[in-house]
């Protein structure tokens, strides 16, 4: 079942999360990132757009958000007035008419970890790859679990994902606790799972990392460019920190793409 924020819980986000000391850099790093890539020609999709917090930081730009919660877009339509609209919708299910209308789509919360399946997961990839005009970037925040949780497992950009490995971890299943929910069995999948899922639509993939000090781990940004006119089972170009991916493998070989080679040095 998914979890909606509503509620106490909705005006409580922004404390929790967004206004809360330890998330405010980060914030504005993912301001930043989205700076980059929006102008006013650009339309700009916020799935999982919550309180509209990074849609009221560009005022004038043709954007659009959608979340599953009502009581959190009644809270992103304060401020967001000029959108060019604020509704309900489920980030795992097709919107037709949205078929290549978005230049920047963004995904700045984890909201695919309130479904119920990778298979519903899947489907948040192929709406990427759908709503984005041709020439479009998607920017997804997703948390890589192997650097949360210091699990010493190789990553696997490859989509012939046995091709190196007759076992590969797809996802973690995660529990959690705030001060006014418990969040159950959210499904987190691995960053390289979220590459390989990307490179069947995207020919380019670059993972951003960032250590802020605030957190004791980096924190990593996905953004997908270069739509493939069909999509192909064929491995992206993967840039991790603007290093292609075959500069960490030339250097520290391909049995030996970690969190330590790729993100902690």
């Amino acid at each position: 079942m998914i979890m909606i924020y509503k509620g106490d819980y909705a005006l409580k986000y922004d404390e929790m999360w967004i206004d809360n000391p330890k998330w405010r850099p980060e914030m504005a790093y993912i301001q930043s990132i989205i700076a980059k890539n929006i102008s006013s020609n650009i339309k700009w999709l916020d799935a999982g757009c919550g309180t509209g917090f990074f849609l009221k930081k560009f005022k004038g730009f043709q954007r659009a958000g959608f979340d599953i919660s009502e009581d959190m877009l009644e809270l992103a339509k304060i401020d967001n007035e000029d959108c060019l609209f604020l509704m309900k919708h489920n980030i795992c299910e097709p919107f037709h008419d949205w078929n290549g209308k978005w230049d920047f789509i963004s995904c700045t919360g984890q909201p695919w970890a309130y479904l119920n399946s990778i298979n519903e997961i899947v489907n948040v990839v192929l709406n990427f790859y759908n709503w984005l005009a041709p020439s479009g970037k998607g920017l997804l925040v997703p948390d890589d679990v192997q650097i949360a949780f210091n699990i010493n497992y190789h990553y696997n950009f490859n989509v012939e994902e046995f091709r190196y490995k007759y076992q590969v971890l797809n996802a973690l299943i995660l529990s959690s606790k705030d001060p006014f929910s418990v969040h159950k069995y959210m499904i987190y999948p691995m960053l390289d799972q979220w590459v390989r899922w990307f490179s069947v639509y995207f020919e380019r993939i670059d993972i951003l990392s960032k250590k802020f000090d605030t957190h004791v781990v980096p924190r990593t940004y996905l953004i997908c460019s270069n739509k493939r006119k069909l999509p192909k089972m064929a491995n992206a170009e993967v840039f991790i920190n603007d290093k292609s991916l075959d500069y960490y493998i030339n250097t520290y070989g391909i049995d030996k793409l970690n969190n330590e080679t790729l993100f902690m040095k």
